[in-house]
């Protein structure tokens, strides 16, 4: 989580991606992973054939697939093995517990190093920790923390994730170490600005609270896939529905999602382009525009 290039200075133009990739990245991450398959292999490494499954042998076939199916198959390739190196670390670290309470307390030790280099970094160097005036991509940033990550919306994603590490930690573990987890997550989180972070750590606590009360899947399902729909119809649905445009733009004060609305009319007519494209004003007034941009919104969600 830390990576192997943290406090980046975003004062200079975005590196250009070379087509013979990052030597530091690929170095870095062949040791960890050749590290832990070393581990795993004097560690029962029959308990891996757990994750021989159905669902991940289509998606690496998938996977497999669009390599031979890509413009530049070499680097497609490449790229698919480092995947694969990845998916085999995320799968062999989470044996490396002995069991839950252990497993609480490696988790407790990586958030709790995280943060202290966020807010260290924040207190003694806030040039790099924090976006500033002078950042080349997003000056309007400028003040929001986004700690030792590339970008404010991505810490704030991350420490709504330690909220949800902390919670886990006070009921495995401790409170206390729990609570020092949550408090100091959820203060770089307001910190951050990330609105959609911030909206979402509420909410999300909240409806797993309730889904974990309901006693029946269906109705769990029927609540998010009511708010997943709700979401989309309250963004996306934006450049379709006039009413809920007008409502957004009553009570939000950046309509725009942030140029989002830009983006998603950009995406919209290409797929429209796909999915119907009249030739003629007789083929247009026959398709019957709502029901076009219904469909297209369909197929957009």
């Amino acid at each position: 989580m830390i990576s192997f290039h943290p406090f980046q200075s975003l004062a200079e133009p975005p590196r250009t991606v070379t087509e013979g990739g990052d030597r530091v990245n690929q170095i870095a991450f062949s040791v960890l992973f050749v590290a832990l398959a070393a581990w795993i292999y004097f560690h029962e490494p029959q308990r891996l054939l757990h994750l021989v499954r159905s669902a991940m042998i289509v998606t690496v076939l998938w996977c497999a697939a669009s390599v031979v199916l890509s413009w530049e198959p070499a680097l497609a390739a490449r790229r698919l093995i480092f995947t694969l190196m990845i998916m085999g670390m995320a799968a062999i670290a989470l044996l490396l517990p002995k069991n839950q309470r252990h497993f609480s307390d490696m988790m407790a030790a990586m958030v709790l190093a995280i943060l202290a280099l966020c807010y260290l970094g924040v207190a003694l160097e806030p040039q790099p920790v924090v976006h500033q005036a002078t950042d080349f991509l997003e000056p309007v940033h400028a003040g929001e923390w986004r700690g030792l990550f590339f970008q404010k919306n991505i810490a704030g994603v991350t420490m709504v994730l330690f909220v949800f590490v902390g919670m886990f930690v006070a009921r495995a573990r401790s409170f206390g170490l729990g609570a020092l987890i949550v408090l100091p997550s959820a203060i770089f989180l307001g910190f951050t600005q990330s609105k959609t972070a911030m909206a979402m750590l509420p909410l999300t606590l909240i409806l797993s609270a309730v889904v974990a009360r309901l006693r029946r899947p269906a109705p769990a399902i029927a609540l998010v896939a009511a708010l997943l729909a709700g979401f989309n119809l309250f963004t996306i649905g934006t450049v379709f529905v006039e009413p809920v445009r007008h409502l957004v733009e009553e009570l939000l004060p950046d309509p725009s999602f942030t140029g989002r609305i830009e983006l998603w009319q950009f995406a919209v007519e290409h797929v429209m382009q796909h999915v119907y494209l009249p030739t003629s004003a007789a083929d247009r007034s026959a398709a019957g525009g709502s029901h076009a941009r219904t469909r297209i919104f369909l197929v957009s969600w």
